[in-house]
């Protein structure tokens, strides 16, 4: 604000004497932009592309992901645990399979010729459930999930899931927090305060429509889930997430995320601890 306030004195003043300057105001140095997981079950994945000017169009991922990008996973201990490789166009993952401590801390250091050195904060992998109790019933063409879990510690407060149903499967994006584009998906048709619907904006997968009920309770939750399919099998993907926050936690602008925990970058790094639960209809 003091900046903006000291360029328009200079502007008024120039105006005044009656002169007219040229102004090189530089712009902001392009950064990395990182969407990064870590997973005790599936290791780690980095989705990385780059700031770009205001009204940049791209056609998909592939085109504005950023490659040959070198990225290490290292411990609490500073100690280098993996070296991330390239799948596809700025998709990144695990080099192998990679046993994670849930005891530990975790980071990621990313670094490109063309691009500052990005550093993401520590993470620590959440603790699993105590217990996961689900329960099902058919009604009018819709699965009714009755999904009750016990939490291991009591910090834990973010989640996210997806459905996979039998031959068709629904990909999914993180709901209901992490979702980019939530207001555009989520409406709400009954009266009960924390009773959610999610249509079919919200998933990249064919879904009639999704809605979600949470009670808390103390250390529990009981969470209703209705899916407007009918399948064969139904999978449940049950994720906590430990997205910490930290002293350069900041409100980012980006086509993925809207906070971030990096520093000398935008975009965030978080943990999660991931469960699948089979149910057959």
């Amino acid at each position: 604000m003091k900046q903006s306030f000291k360029l328009l004195s200079i502007i008024i003043l120039l105006i005044s004497c009656g002169k007219i300057y040229d102004l090189d105001i530089p712009e902001k140095e392009p950064e990395l932009v990182v969407e990064s997981f870590i997973s005790a079950q599936k290791g780690v994945k980095v989705y990385l592309t780059s700031t770009y000017p205001v009204g940049t169009k791209f056609k998909d991922f592939s085109s504005y992901g950023i490659s040959n990008a070198r990225i290490l996973l290292y411990n609490s201990n500073n100690i280098k645990v993996d070296s991330l490789i390239e799948s596809q166009n700025g998709k990144y993952s695990s080099s192998s399979p990679i046993v994670l401590d849930i005891t530990e801390s975790y980071r990621l250091e990313i670094s490109h010729d063309n691009y500052p050195t990005a550093t993401t904060a520590w993470v620590d992998i959440p603790k699993p459930f105590k217990k996961i109790d689900t329960t099902y019933q058919i009604f009018n063409d819709t699965i009714v999930v009755d999904l009750s879990l016990t939490h291991s510690n009591e910090d834990m407060s973010d989640f996210s899931f997806g459905f996979d149903l039998g031959a068709n499967p629904l990909n999914f994006k993180y709901l209901p927090t992490s979702n980019p584009n939530i207001e555009n998906c989520q409406t709400t048709r009954f009266s009960y305060k924390n009773l959610s619907v999610y249509n079919k904006d919200c998933f990249i997968g064919n879904v009639v429509e999704f809605q979600e009920r949470t009670i808390s309770n103390g250390n529990s939750d009981e969470i209703l889930y209705f899916i407007g399919l009918i399948s064969p099998e139904a999978r449940i993907y049950y994720r906590s997430i430990n997205n910490q926050p930290s002293e350069f936690e900041q409100i980012v602008s980006s086509p993925i995320i809207t906070k971030g925990n990096i520093i000398n970058g935008e975009g965030v790094f978080y943990a999660i601890y991931e469960y699948e639960l089979n149910i057959k209809l």
